[in-house]
């Protein structure tokens, strides 16, 4: 199937950082893939010696020679006779539950119980959390059938965070203004997402759910299906580069009324570059947002609360606001999808070391004011209370201010928004400081929170928290040279899919990555970074 589709079942499984020794149980597998994605095995090769080799669950698999693989969990099997209908699609719902991928897993028992009802009494003893959700004989009747009249654009947003999902859904957003088309969203596996955004009313987007009360509708006519992955198949990733960054759009999609997207990719300057697409068509990512999404109630709620109780920004005896520094830390989550792989839970000495010094440089130049708040967010616990001690006896600082009781499982209702209460406290921040622990820092959780500083609504009752542009941006990362302390763009930019090589980006207008790379606005890694000098020469060569 392809190592790329390979990466993408591990991803699905949380097991990606085994794919390297995957591949090497078969003696020299690896140098006998092709030449592009021998460059994708490399990576996880190299990101798996670095995080220690760890050994491939129990029980392994093992590789018994001539193309015959054997692993002790997979056998498991029932005589052909004894398999009844529907029998595969139930299977399919019990895994897609397993992996929390509900949506998925409501979808598969309906297709189980449309062909065979009798398994819903199976369905009531195995899968008692969906069952209820489509019980009442719904699942048997057939789905509505789309308004054909119309053509749309169909949004499937996987199983990504809040700033991956907010980049593809405005991108498809353009899409569909370009092609005048009704954009119909479907929260798809990512369902909990739902609580985080509240979309706007707008003409020509709606929820997919909107057309029934059921999560699915049928298409009848022609579907033509753009999928978009940075880690995906190198020549299917060159026609969708071919479609979005040189076609012209409306003609290359109109003998098919329904195009659907599923990417993680903020696509929007492939559109930008499109030579049919007119200059200035495409707005910023902060604007974009503000058009489409305004953030959901709960993480509001949960937001105002903690700017009320620590008293975020107010004013101090002398009539001054006290500025608050906010610090985020992307550390390694096993259970997550790390794109770009961090490559520890939390951050050793070294690393706490300099975060603390450019800290105190990032105080020196952009705060007016001695004292200072400064609030820690972190993708691991065990980050977050190794930099809050690291903060210790730091000079001017008067409060360290966490959230408390947080869920950090994003596929849970209270973590997507706690997720989107943390970006929104960040965006109310006057000095922002990431540190990434081993990448060059690339988050869209962190260009979601800077882009919500346009969305002041929430906080009309706090109007010395509104903000007219975005807080200056800090990175502290060891893979970027010895520096360590630089000056990181604030705003979005598209994740690298140059290194699929030269003969699946350059298209029939030219290579579009490196037409948007050209731009200036989406300069890719370190290279988009500036180091930050003290009087010394660069920080980071001092320690």
């Amino acid at each position: 199937c392809g190592i790329d589709n390979l990466a993408v079942f591990f991803q699905q499984a949380s097991k990606h950082m085994y794919l390297a020794p995957f591949v090497d149980l078969v003696p020299g597998a690896g140098d006998r893939l092709k030449k592009e994605n021998q460059v994708m095995y490399k990576s996880f090769k190299q990101w798996w010696v670095e995080t220690g080799r760890r050994p491939m669950p129990e029980p392994p698999v093992e590789y018994k020679g001539h193309g015959r693989y054997e692993w002790q969990a997979m056998k498991v099997s029932m005589k052909p006779s004894r398999v009844p209908v529907g029998w595969l699609d139930f299977i399919e719902a019990a895994i897609a539950l397993r992996l929390e991928e509900y949506e998925a897993a409501r979808s598969c028992l309906r297709m189980a119980l449309r062909k065979n009802p009798v398994l819903q009494n199976v369905a009531n003893e195995f899968l008692p959390e969906i069952v209820d959700v489509i019980s009442g004989g719904v699942v048997v009747a057939s789905p509505p059938v789309i308004d054909e009249s119309k053509k749309y654009i169909v949004c499937y947003n996987p199983h990504v965070g809040l700033g991956n999902l907010a980049v593809v859904m405005v991108s498809a957003h353009m899409l569909a203004k370009l092609t005048g088309r009704t954009l119909l969203l479907h929260w798809n596996v990512n369902t909990v997402s739902r609580h985080a955004f509240k979309l706007k009313e707008l003409p020509g987007v709606r929820l997919l759910l909107d057309y029934s009360d059921k999560s699915e509708v049928v298409f009848s006519g022609p579907v033509k299906h753009l999928y978009l992955f940075h880690m995906m198949n190198s020549e299917k990733l060159g026609e969708v580069l071919e479609t979005l960054g040189c076609s012209d759009l409306q003609q290359s999609l109109s003998s098919h009324p329904v195009v659907t997207v599923t990417s993680n990719l903020f696509f929007a300057p492939l559109l930008q570059v499109n030579p049919h697409v007119p200059e200035g068509a495409i707005p910023g990512f902060p604007e974009m947002l503000h058009e489409m999404f305004a953030p959901g109630q709960q993480p509001v709620k949960r937001a105002l609360e903690f700017l009320r109780e620590t008293g975020w920004g107010k004013l101090d005896w002398w009539g001054t606001n006290i500025p608050v520094i906010a610090i985020h830390v992307r550390a390694r989550e096993d259970a997550e999808d790390n794109d770009d792989w961090p490559t520890a839970s939390s951050p050793n000495r070294i690393m706490l070391d300099k975060l603390r010094h450019c800290l105190e440089h990032a105080i020196a130049r952009e705060l007016k004011v001695k004292t200072f708040d400064i609030f820690v967010a972190s993708t691991t616990e065990s980050a977050r209370s190794a930099v809050v001690e690291t903060l210790d006896e730091l000079p001017g600082l008067r409060n360290v201010l966490t959230m408390k009781n947080l869920d950090r499982n994003r596929k849970a209702d209270a973590g997507a928004v706690d997720a989107m209460a943390e970006a929104l406290l960040i965006s109310r921040a006057d000095v922002f400081l990431r540190l990434v622990i081993g990448t060059s820092g690339f988050s869209t959780f962190a260009y979601l929170s800077n882009a919500l500083h346009l969305q002041s609504d929430w906080v009309n009752d706090l109007p010395w928290l509104k903000r007219k542009g975005f807080a200056p941006n800090y990175l502290v990362t060891e893979d970027c040279g010895p520096n360590r302390c630089y000056l990181a763009p604030p705003d979005v930019r598209m994740a690298n899919i140059g290194w699929h090589g030269k003969q699946y980006t350059r298209r029939s207008c030219g290579d579009p990555v490196e037409k948007v790379e050209r731009k200036g606005d989406s300069v890719l890694g370190c290279r988009g970074l500036r180091p930050v000098i003290s009087k010394s020469g660069p920080i980071g060569d001092e320690l």
